[in-house]
């Protein structure tokens, strides 16, 4: 009796199927990130369109802007900004795991030019109470610093006097 063998099928492909992969075998989330860079986008899209035209935007964007101007005094332009270079290098960045380091220094760079606005506007902080109160309505008049940058201001001018502050 002669048994004819049949031979197996083999996969070509390692992959599951209906996934993508990466040379080093991980998933690919390419969806993922495109996503969540249009969502970046938008946001700083929105942001800067409440910081440009103000009380145009109605309520909510009345209120949006106010709310980071009184954080970030008149320099808060610089948020929406940074979004919207971490949007258009949102794939790249996440794929070198340096998003949260980017973000980070991002923020940092809002705080330090914020209370280097308050140092420079208010003209020292040593002699100014602090005052939440009276920080957040003065950024969000422009009239001088805001409340992040009035804190890291007065404790710089506390620590170290007014011309290192301004040179940190």
């Amino acid at each position: 009796m002669n048994k004819k063998k049949t031979t197996k099928k083999r996969n070509t492909s390692s992959q599951p199927v209906g996934t993508a992969m990466r040379k080093n075998g991980k998933t690919d989330n390419t969806a993922v990130h495109i996503i969540i860079a249009i969502v970046l986008f938008a946001i700083s899209l929105l942001l800067l369109t409440c910081f440009v035209l103000g009380e145009k935007t109605g309520t909510f964007g009345t209120l949006l802007c106010g709310f980071f101007r009184g954080l970030f005094g008149p320099l808060c332009f610089l948020l929406p900004l940074g979004t919207l270079a971490v949007s258009f290098f949102y794939r790249e960045l996440s794929v070198r795991k340096t998003l949260v380091f980017k973000v980070i220094m991002l923020l940092v760079f809002c705080i330090l030019s914020s209370s280097l606005y308050s140092l420079v506007s208010y003209g020292g902080m040593a002699e100014t109470p602090f005052s939440v109160k009276n920080f957040y309505s003065d950024g969000v008049a422009g009239d001088g610093g805001c409340v992040i940058g009035s804190a890291f201001a007065k404790l710089f001018d506390l620590l170290f006097g007014k011309i290192m502050a301004i040179i940190l």
